[in-house]
């Protein structure tokens, strides 16, 4: 006779495991309608094109502004003595040159920009071209006395001391140098510019001889300061842009450049012809310069310069400018010394600035400037 069996988990042999409860899935939390959030609503290509088009021309008139401003304030308030006329005749001419050399120094940076500037030489290539366009289309001076206004006024004064140094160097110096570089420079600027102004406010060239007619301090320190205040305005305002980051603009670079031949068509090529033909043969050759450096390496030159910003308290070093403009031009015109500055300028400025044009033009560009392709081009902004 069998033994009774065992009860579950008493002995008597393995106990089987209790079973197991079902599974159930985690309950899903139901989005009622009111609960959903709303879908944006994709924005239209029309009107994201209309968005790009309108920053992009909030950002041309920007430039233009700042390198009108700048380049205006050193070739002409800074240069001789202007006569815009009386009331708003007089402020709406002032303000047209500086559109003027706003929308030619537009021009200058994209050619920068889109011929990839790689040293200082192109840099200056681009700058002369400047000079050709703002002495030979809004004005024939130019034509007036080959070759010397060619060298004087578009290489000398807009290339070499405009350009060069009122924009490139000043830059340079008052973002990257020194506290003491970033002093000389703006004591050396105001010294120089009040000698200058000295002679061309009151001297005026006559048959073989300078004849001075001395004006007073007051009207000089107006337009000087008047000129300082679009200078300072004009680099604060660059800083701002950066325009270095933005992508080179064919199309704008284009459509300035007809414009700007066009005009020359339009405005001087019949009164000032065969003369007048030495402009389209000069840019010309500057664009055929700036095209073989593309053949050159590629080089952080350029947005190295393009993203220096000047620190906001070296703004205060600028009114030693004007100080020192005026108060030379003060002592000088007591004085009444007759100098003839302009003999000395131009001995001084025009070989440096022709001979370095030829160089320019002949082989710095065409060797290009080498990187360092091991260096990332965010570690090259902060070398010195």
């Amino acid at each position: 006779m069998k033994p009774p069996a065992a009860p579950p988990g008493t002995g008597g042999g393995p106990a089987s495991p209790p079973p197991r409860p079902p599974a159930t899935l985690p309950e899903t939390p139901v989005q009622t309608p009111a609960e959903t959030p709303p879908k944006t609503p994709a924005t239209p290509p029309a009107r994201r094109r209309t968005r790009r088009l309108a920053a992009s021309a909030a950002t041309s008139a920007a430039t233009i502004a700042a390198i009108g401003a700048i380049l205006a304030a050193f070739s002409e308030f800074w240069f001789y003595r202007l006569s815009p006329g009386p009331g708003l005749s007089g402020a709406l001419g002032l303000g047209g040159l500086v559109l003027i050399y706003g929308l030619f120094g537009l021009l200058f940076l994209l050619t920068l920009r889109l011929f990839q500037a790689r040293a200082f030489a192109s840099f200056f290539v681009a700058a002369a071209m400047f000079g050709f366009f703002i002495e030979g289309v809004p004005v024939p001076v130019l034509y007036a006395k080959l070759p010397f206004s060619l060298a004087w006024t578009s290489l000398a004064w807009h290339a070499l001391l405009t350009v060069s140094l009122g924009f490139y160097l000043y830059r340079r110096i008052m973002a990257r140098a020194s506290l003491r570089a970033a002093v000389a420079l703006n004591l050396a600027i105001g010294a120089g510019l009040g000698v200058w102004n000295a002679y061309s406010w009151n001297a005026t060239e006559g048959a073989g001889a300078v004849v001075y007619a001395w004006q007073p301090v007051g009207a000089f320190a107006g337009q000087f300061l008047l000129g300082w205040g679009l200078f300072v305005a004009g680099h604060a305002l660059f800083d701002r842009l950066r325009p270095g980051a933005q992508p080179p603009a064919r199309r704008a670079f284009a459509a300035l450049l007809g414009l700007a031949m066009l005009a020359w068509v339009l405005g001087v090529f019949r009164p000032y012809f065969p003369a007048s033909l030495i402009l389209p043969f000069l840019v010309l050759l500057s664009l055929a310069s700036l095209r073989a450096g593309l053949s050159s390496p590629p080089s952080p030159w350029l947005g190295r310069f393009l993203a220096l910003a000047i620190p906001p308290r070296r703004y205060a070093l600028t009114p030693l400018i004007p100080a020192l403009a005026i108060a030379v031009y003060a002592l000088i015109r007591a004085a009444e010394l007759e100098w003839e500055t302009n003999v000395f300028v131009a001995g001084l400025t025009v070989p440096v600035a022709s001979l370095y044009w030829l160089y320019a033009l002949l082989s710095a560009n065409h060797a290009g400037h080498r990187s360092r392709p091991d260096t990332p081009p965010d570690a090259r902004l902060n070398e010195r």
